[in-house]
């Protein structure tokens, strides 16, 4: 599970490289505002949190995920037997409802002819259909991870997707300002408040006097 979890969070970011702007308008039509400057990493986070709540944006943004260039990076850099993609996702699409679920990811695929010999290499179809179920399954157990285990996951898969040829952006927040000079002039302030309070004191009992 750990493992699916992690692709889960290596597509994801992969999503939002190839995709960002796409990204963007899918969070901004369904009211997340997001900044002209935030990073990959706030992003993957906003996604995260509308993915948690919104089964529309789900779905959308999966269809983002199922694309030909993300799946070809999240899987192309992997150990193991990697297939064409093209044929890869010309099986997926041509299986069941997929075609229906994400047009946008099976639109250029090549559909299935009847009586056409297959010249595939063996156990591409089925190796391809596990494939993409892994991404989306990875994508589900990820969504299931508490907030710091999604922040460990994103780090982790950021630096996948460096080894990979990619470049997350991961800062977070902007520098945090240093509060050091607030407290020093306070600090003045206070010394200056409390020696005017002693000098009227001492001035007002020498009247007295």
């Amino acid at each position: 599970m750990a493992k699916d979890t992690s692709l889960g969070a290596v597509g994801l970011l992969h999503t939002i490289q190839l995709k960002r702007e796409e990204v963007i308008a899918l969070l901004l039509t369904h009211g997340v505002v997001v900044n002209s400057d935030a990073s990959d990493m706030e992003i993957a986070i906003q996604v995260t949190n509308l993915a948690k709540k919104s089964q529309s944006f789900y779905k959308a943004f999966m269809q983002l995920m199922m694309d030909k260039s993300v799946v070809d990076n999240v899987y192309s850099n992997m150990d193991g037997n990697y297939l064409g993609i093209t044929d890869f996702m010309n099986d997926w699409c041509n299986k069941g409802d997929n075609a229906k679920i994400f047009p946008e990811s099976c639109k250029d695929s090549t559909p299935s002819t009847t009586g056409t010999k297959d010249t595939k290499p063996k156990g591409s179809g089925k190796w391809l259909t596990e494939g993409l179920n892994l991404l989306q399954t990875g994508f589900n157990g990820y969504l299931q991870l508490d907030e710091n285990k999604t922040k460990r996951a994103l780090a982790d898969a950021s630096v996948q997707v460096a080894q990979s040829g990619g470049n997350v952006n991961t800062n977070n927040l902007p520098p945090q300002k240093s509060n050091i000079g607030l407290y020093v002039g306070l600090g003045v302030l206070g010394v200056s408040v409390i020696g005017l309070i002693v000098y009227l004191v001492i001035k007002a009992n020498k009247k007295k006097a």
